[in-house]
């Protein structure tokens, strides 16, 4: 017959329990916060995809310039920073032009102007395109700039012919090779992003394991962040993206630490696209490089 433990032996075992939960518990708790970084880190990535989309679509229609394709994209991104009744704080940001009487009078808004308001959410709007802060860098890969005086409709033009393109054969050789009409009127456009990371702890820990995965090797004139691995260099002559490296420690956010995505697409233009200087003033092709 076995004899029950006494007391004291239970009460070595409920001991024994806390310090082994007292061990586990952190490691539990780290691992359930980087999971809810991870899903949000998923859910940025796919809106970002979906206004990238929405973005290059909204060019197509609209010659491809910046202005169309900022606002195309922008309208898709308020997902993840406009509150439910379009009238609240969003993320450290107020909307200056709230709708009175909140989300019922939003409803009766047409979507233009629910848009415009809901705009007015995103940390970067209402930036100067070539602001070096703005957490979004918005890229027009094709048509090139040099395409335009090559292939316009007269020596200089703006514009691109979008029409009748099964008769115009000509091609011509460009500095990304040789490219026809046809070619120039698929709209590429990429975005890059700096997402910020609200979850304590699990946003530090993945900023700096993606900074040490995109570092390069430190030199004797520079010092190396403790945080991220990036490289520290006087922002005229950086080693790394400046864009990268602001996100990571986040100077383009409101958040200790950014993460940087990007997302591309391609459509086919439906409209003549044409030339806009925006693109080349707004620094992207100096932050990402």
């Amino acid at each position: 017959m076995k004899r029950r433990p006494d007391g004291q032996s239970a009460r070595r075992r409920r001991g024994q329990s806390a310090v082994e939960f007292l061990i586990v518990a952190p490691l539990i708790i780290v691992l359930m916060m980087g999971a809810l970084q991870f899903a949000l880190l998923y859910r940025a990535k796919l809106t970002l995809n979906l206004s990238t989309f929405e973005a290059a679509r909204r060019g197509a229609v609209s010659n491809a310039t910046w202005e169309a394709i900022d606002k195309g994209f922008a309208g898709s991104m308020t997902a993840l920073y406009a509150a439910n009744d379009v009238a609240g704080v969003t993320q450290g940001r107020t909307i200056s032009s709230p709708i009175p009487g909140g989300a019922a009078v939003a409803a009766s808004l047409d979507r233009g102007e629910f848009l415009a308001l809901s705009r007015q959410a995103l940390p970067w709007w209402g930036l100067a395109a070539n602001d070096t802060v703005s957490p979004i860098c918005i890229e027009r890969l094709n048509p090139p700039d040099e395409a335009f005086a090559a292939f316009g409709y007269a020596a200089g033009s703006n514009e691109l012919p979008n029409d009748n393109l099964m008769y115009r054969t000509r091609t011509l050789s460009l500095a990304n090779g040789d490219v026809s009409i046809q070619d120039l009127n698929l709209l590429h456009i990429r975005v890059t992003y700096c997402h910020p990371m609200l979850v304590p702890v699990a946003g530090r820990v993945i900023s700096s394991v993606y900074g040490l995965s995109t570092a390069p090797a430190p030199t004797a004139d520079n010092e190396v962040d403790d945080l991220t691995g990036l490289l520290q260099t006087d922002t005229t002559n950086r080693t790394v993206s400046s864009f990268y490296d602001d996100c990571l420690n986040g100077r383009l956010t409101n958040t200790p630490y950014g993460f940087p995505m990007k997302s591309d697409s391609i459509v086919r233009m439906q409209s003549n696209p044409q030339q806009d200087d925006n693109f080349a003033a707004n620094g992207c092709s100096d932050r990402l490089n």
